[in-house]
């Protein structure tokens, strides 16, 4: 899993948790530094949030705050986490 995989589901996770519900886009995007402000535009933000598909993070396209992580995606980011911890 890549840094800004582990970035964006965690701080997806944590989020949702505080909050009740996925943070938006924007909000993500501001998060991981994929702002205009440190290069990156609206455009390649999206396709790294897309992206991060693959790495388990889920929406429902036009459910506003849908942003979500599958249960196995969050299950092999703990256990990365607790393997650096060990090493």
């Amino acid at each position: 899993m890549t840094p800004d995989a582990r970035k964006a589901l965690l701080y997806v996770e944590l989020y949702r948790r505080r909050h009740g519900h996925g943070p938006t886009w924007r909000e993500l995007r501001v998060a991981l530094g994929w702002t205009q402000e440190n290069g990156v535009g609206y455009r390649e933000a999206s396709a790294r949030i897309r992206a991060l598909h693959a790495h388990g993070l889920r929406w429902r396209s036009r459910v506003e705050r849908s942003l979500n992580v599958e249960p196995r995606a969050l299950e092999r980011l703990l256990q990365e986490l607790r393997k650096e911890r060990v090493t």
